[in-house]
C-alpha cells in the first residue's frame, strides 16, 4: 500500500520542530582589571534594555583611552562614537559629556584657587611675621576652598560612577587624597609655627607685664611727687596771700593811726583859733 503523506497546514504544525527557547539573560561581571571595590560603591540600577550598547561604547573608551583625549575633554571620555547607538543614547551621552565638561572646569578653577591658598598661609607663616588674625583669616580661606574643591571633586566622581568609568573614579579618588595632604601639611606646619612661637609670646607678655607694672609704680610716685608740689605751691601761695593781708592791714592801722592824729590836731586848732576869737572879742 502506497503511504500517503498529509501535508495539511494542521499536521504541518504538529510535525514542526518546537522553537528555540530564548536565551536568559545574565547579569555583566565587571571586567578584569577593574576597580571592584569602586564597582561595588556604585549605586544599584536596573539593567536597561540598550545596556549591551552602552558596554560595547565603554570598552571601546577603555581601551581608547591615554591614546584619544584632549587636555580636557579627552581627560574623561573618549571621542569615539558606536554608529550603532540609538539617537535616545547619543542625546544622554552628549548632554552627560557636557555635564563632565562643566564639573571638570569647575574642579580646575577650585583647585587652582585652593593651591593659592595654601600657597599664601605658607609663605605667610616661613616668610613673614604674621599676627595671629593674619593666620586665622588665611586658615579660614583654605578652609573655604578645601570645600569648594572636594564638592567639585565628589560631583565628577559621582558622575563617573554613573558612567562605571572605574578608571577615572580611582585617578579622582588619588586626587582627593592628595588634596588632603596637602591641607594636612599646610595645617601642620602652621600648628608648629604657632607653638614655636608660643614661649616667645609668653615671655614677651610677661615682660609687658613687668614693664606696665613698673610704668604704674613710676606714674604713681610722679603723682605723688606732683601732689607734694601742689601742696607745697598753694601753701607757698596762702602764705603769700597772708603776708599780703596781713602788710595791708598794718597800713591800714597806720593811715588810720595818722589820720587820728591829724584829727586831733585838727580839733586843737580849732579850739585855739576859737579860744583867740573869744580873747578878741572880750578885748
Amino acid at each position: 500500500m502506497e503511504h500517503v503523506v498529509n501535508n495539511s497546514p494542521k499536521n504541518r504544525r504538529a510535525s514542526a520542530p518546537p522553537p528555540p527557547k530564548p536565551a536568559q539573560q545574565t547579569e555583566p561581571t565587571p571586567k578584569e582589571g577593574h576597580d571592584l571595590a569602586t564597582a561595588e560603591e556604585m549605586p544599584a540600577h536596573p539593567i536597561p534594555s540598550d545596556w549591551g550598547t552602552h558596554r560595547r561604547r565603554g570598552e571601546t573608551q577603555v581601551a581608547s583611552m591615554g591614546k584619544r583625549r584632549s587636555k580636557r575633554k579627552g581627560a574623561f571620555y573618549s571621542k569615539e562614537r558606536d554608529g550603532n547607538e540609538s539617537p535616545q543614547v547619543r542625546g544622554r551621552s552628549k548632554e552627560e559629556n557636557n555635564t563632565v565638561e562643566k564639573q571638570t572646569q569647575s574642579q580646575s578653577r577650585s583647585k587652582a584657587a585652593f593651591t593659592r591658598a595654601r600657597h599664601g598661609l605658607l609663605h605667610l607663616v616661613e616668610e613673614d611675621l604674621p599676627s595671629r588674625n593674619q593666620i586665622r583669616e588665611e586658615r579660614e580661606k583654605l578652609d573655604k576652598q578645601l570645600d569648594k574643591v572636594m564638592g567639585d571633586l565628589e560631583g565628577l566622581s559621582t558622575v563617573c560612577k554613573k558612567r562605571q568609568d572605574t578608571a577615572n573614579v580611582r585617578k579622582l579618588s588619588q586626587k582627593i587624597e592628595r588634596i588632603e595632604e596637602e591641607f594636612t601639611h599646610a595645617q601642620n606646619r602652621t600648628q608648629e609655627y604657632l607653638d614655636s612661637i608660643k614661649d616667645e609670646l609668653s615671655s614677651m607678655a610677661s615682660n609687658i607685664s613687668q614693664k606696665v607694672r613698673q610704668a604704674q609704680e613710676e606714674m604713681v610716685k610722679v603723682k605723688k611727687k606732683a601732689e607734694q608740689m601742689e601742696a607745697s605751691i598753694l601753701k607757698e601761695a596762702i602764705q603769700s596771700e597772708k603776708r599780703k593781708v596781713e602788710e595791708y592791714a598794718k597800713k591800714v592801722t597806720e593811715l588810720e593811726a595818722g589820720s587820728l592824729q591829724k584829727r586831733d590836731q585838727l580839733i586843737n586848732v580849732k579850739e585855739e583859733v576859737k579860744r583867740i576869737q573869744v580873747k578878741i572879742e572880750k578885748d
